[in-house]
């Protein structure tokens, strides 16, 4: 069972609210940061590799030969209130499509222990899980 499932329609708006306020007070250091990212990844062959491997994976999500369960499957947390991406664990042509659908902390989190981050940022899970505590508050 979810964290999540219980929520009314109020802490919901809040959480959302919350959340793309945020967002915007912080819009251009997202901005610079994905200008320098894209300096360096998009002449790499391997980045290449993968984005046609997660293109193939989406479109087959699309056409249902995957089922996209809505919840991350690590933590549960449902689509309303954190981005689900898709988690592959190889590149391999034979793993294409052994996927997971995690949020965005759990997918940082798999990604750190698979070795792929070395210094990515710890703690981006708890936006999500203190907005919800958050909005519990307001409403009780």
């Amino acid at each position: 069972m979810s964290r999540y499932e219980n929520l009314t329609e109020d802490e919901r708006r809040i959480i959302n609210w919350r959340q793309t306020q945020y967002h915007r007070d912080h819009r251009e250091p997202y901005r610079e940061a994905a200008r320098r990212w894209a300096k360096k990844a998009l002449k790499s062959p391997e980045y290449r590799y993968k984005q046609m491997v997660q293109r193939i994976t989406r479109a087959a999500v699309k056409s249902g030969l995957i089922h996209d369960p809505g919840v991350c499957q690590d933590c549960g947390v449902p689509r309303e209130f954190a981005r689900i991406e898709i988690h592959h664990w190889s590149y391999n042509p034979l793993h294409w499509f052994d996927v997971r659908f995690v949020c965005r902390a759990c997918h940082m989190k798999r990604n750190r222990a698979d070795g792929f981050i070395a210094g990515a940022k710890k703690g981006s899970k708890k936006s999500a899980h203190k907005n919800l505590e958050e909005a519990r508050v307001v409403n009780a």
